[in-house]
C-alpha cells in the first residue's frame, strides 16, 4: 500500500492548530470537573470528620463528669451526703464557689444525675438511668445558657494564693 505525497501547502492548518486545542480543552474539563468532585468531597469529609470531633469530645467530657460523680460517690463516708459530696467535688474540678445562683441553679439540675449515680446501683439498670438523665440535663443547660455543659471544663481557673497578714 502506497500513500501518496502529501502536499504541505495544502494542508489546513486551522484545522490541525483546531484539534490539538480541542483534546486539551475536553482534558481541562474533565480535569476540572475532578477537582470539582474532589473540593465537595473534602467539604463533605470536612464536616463529618467536625460531627465526629464534637461527638468524641462530648463523649469524653461525659465520662469526666460521671468520673467526678462516681468517685465522689465512692469515696462518701457512711452518713455522708453523697449528693453534697459530688456537689464539693465538681465545684471544685470547675473551680466554683458554688455559692451563686447560677452555680445554684446548675447543681439542683444535676440532682437527678447525681442521684442515678450511686455505688449500690446495678451498671446495666443505672447506666440507662444516668443516660437519659444526663441528657435532660444537656438539654435544659443548652436551652437556657446557649452553650455545652461541657465547654465549662474547659475554662482554665487561675488559683489565687492566699495570703495570711
Amino acid at each position: 500500500m502506497s500513500h501518496a505525497p502529501v502536499n504541505h501547502a495544502s494542508v489546513n492548518h486551522a484545522s490541525v492548530n483546531h484539534a490539538p486545542e480541542t483534546i486539551t480543552t475536553a482534558f481541562e474539563r474533565a480535569a476540572v470537573q475532578a477537582k470539582h468532585a474532589e473540593d465537595i468531597y473534602r467539604k463533605q469529609a470536612a464536616t463529618e470528620i467536625a460531627r465526629l470531633e464534637a461527638e468524641r469530645l462530648r463523649a469524653f467530657r461525659r465520662v469526666r463528669l460521671i468520673s467526678i460523680l462516681e468517685s465522689a460517690a465512692r469515696a462518701t463516708a457512711t452518713g455522708e451526703d453523697i449528693y453534697a459530696t459530688q456537689h464539693r467535688r465538681l465545684c471544685h474540678d470547675l473551680g466554683w464557689s458554688g455559692q451563686s445562683e447560677a452555680q445554684v441553679e446548675v447543681l439542683d439540675r444535676l440532682y437527678d444525675v447525681c442521684r442515678a449515680v450511686q455505688p449500690q446501683a446495678a451498671p446495666a439498670t443505672a447506666t440507662d438511668t444516668v443516660q437519659a438523665r444526663l441528657e435532660v440535663f444537656e438539654q435544659w443547660f443548652l436551652a437556657h445558657r446557649k452553650a455545652s455543659f461541657y465547654a465549662l471544663f474547659d475554662i482554665y481557673v487561675q488559683e489565687t494564693p492566699v495570703v495570711d497578714f
